[in-house]
């Protein structure tokens, strides 16, 4: 399917697998675009069915999400499965992981949702996980592999706590926010956050529009690096750039970074750390 549309991907359509989106800014445009594709496909021998194809509308599902000229927002729809978890109380590591799986496909559209998450996702984590150095190696010896999985039909003590967590994550999808499509013809705006948290930003008509949010959880030997001035910060800094971002920043003309950690902000100190991170 994506060989068929070289030369109009990105141009005029994005395909995916057997979903093609057509988008242009006028009705006289898509009768075009719309146009050019079907010609592609026609030449390939790709046959489509008439009921599945949504023509000239100005907001379609795609990819689970609802796209309109606006931006990208979840589902109605897909958020009636979410509201139903608040009347679910996990009490084995698989039943939390099922709950955490079908949040954590949404997370894009939370902000800082494994820092939330964080104590939900340390019930599913061995006992052995966060004891000391002794322990852990016994524990390595004992285990050949080298991540432990913890057996999904292990107990959970759920707490009032965990409940107010997951709470907080479903109301954050119930009502989600738009987010705007990238214009790689603009700069971008990269705000780093406590943890391991971003916020990807672009000023759009006047107004500053959110592409997305990213965050992940700390490995155990990044838990300590608070103990190091400037070094989680940097790291934070370094995965938002690199790894979470890096396909809209590396398309971008340039990009501003906004952090809260003052000492970021000296090119000798991101030296230093560049090479202990």
């Amino acid at each position: 399917m994506e060989e068929s549309l070289e030369g109009l991907r990105d141009k005029i359509c994005i395909p995916y697998l057997d979903d093609i989106l057509v988008f242009t800014e006028s009705f006289e445009e898509q009768v075009e675009a719309v146009k050019k594709v079907l010609q592609r496909l026609q030449f390939h021998g790709v046959k489509l069915k008439p009921r599945k194809c949504e023509l000239f509308k100005k907001e379609v599902r795609y990819l689970g999400r609802i796209v309109s000229a606006e931006g990208s927002r979840i589902d109605p729809s897909d958020t009636v499965a979410v509201t139903t978890l608040k009347e679910q109380t996990p009490s084995t590591v698989g039943e939390l992981r099922k709950i955490l799986g079908l949040l954590s496909y949404y997370r894009q559209y939370i902000k800082d949702f494994s820092r939330i998450a964080s104590l939900l996702y340390d019930l599913l984590k061995s006992n052995t996980e966060d004891a000391g150095p002794q322990r852990k190696r016994k524990n390595k010896i004992r285990n050949n592999k080298r991540n432990h999985v913890v057996p999904s039909s292990k107990s959970i003590e759920w707490t009032a706590k965990h409940q107010e967590i997951l709470e907080k994550l479903i109301n954050c999808l119930i009502q989600p926010p738009i987010l705007g499509f990238p214009d790689f013809s603009q700069p971008f705006i990269l705000a780093s956050n406590q943890g391991l948290g971003a916020v990807l930003y672009q000023q759009q008509n006047g107004k500053l529009r959110v592409i997305a949010y990213g965050s992940r959880t700390l490995t155990a030997a990044e838990k300590n690096y608070h103990l190091h001035s400037g070094k989680l910060e940097f790291l934070a800094l370094k995965w938002a750039i690199t790894e979470k971002f890096r396909d809209y920043l590396y398309y971008a003309p340039t990009f501003t970074v906004f952090s809260d950690n003052n000492p970021l902000t000296c090119p000798d100190l991101c030296e230093v750390e560049r090479h202990r991170v």
